[in-house]
């Protein structure tokens, strides 16, 4: 059996390998003792972590939907894993990511988010807790906006892999 190896470069923006969400489907919760579970990867819509900034919605069945950017505001992120700025929800307002007494942060080595969030009408969101936590997927290889190189080996119909070859990451 001959075994054909194609090598195939792709030169492609990390954001277009992104999916439309990056949240963990098994770890998605976040608790607000006011308003109850917050998920953040739930079946009618998703959040997406960029390195600079969140998109998307968060459901929470007793408050609604909680928006992480708009035409004017965002949840930015830093790249290093603090994030800031606000959150809205039509029902209480505003979501502060970074107060005087708590920051949100993403640990960028296990994906895991900590830390709690405010807000004036419902008080603290805990993105982390004994049994639960808000956790970002991390992709089996970083890639940087060069991309990377894939290899195809294709070795019969049985037998078919794809290969990843890292970039230094």
């Amino acid at each position: 059996m001959k075994i054909y190896i194609i090598y195939l470069i792709l030169l492609i923006s990390p954001t277009i390998l992104s999916a439309a969400n990056n949240i963990d489907s098994n770890n998605k919760y976040a608790w607000s003792t006011n308003s109850g579970w917050i998920d953040f990867n739930s079946n009618h819509a998703k959040v997406q972590v960029f390195p600079d900034h969140l998109e998307g919605y968060a459901w929470a069945e007793n408050i609604g939907w909680l928006q992480l950017n708009g035409d004017t505001w965002k949840v930015s992120h830093d790249g290093q894993g603090n994030l800031s700025g606000y959150a809205w929800n039509q029902n209480f307002g505003w979501v502060m990511f970074k107060s005087d007494h708590s920051q949100v942060k993403i640990n960028l080595e296990t994906g895991e988010f900590s830390g709690e969030a405010w807000s004036e009408l419902t008080g603290w969101i805990r993105f982390n807790g004994e049994s639960y936590k808000v956790q970002m997927v991390l992709p089996a290889e970083r890639l940087d906006s060069v991309g990377q190189a894939i290899i195809i080996a294709a070795g019969g119909s049985d037998n078919n892999s794809l290969y990843k070859l890292s970039n230094g990451y």
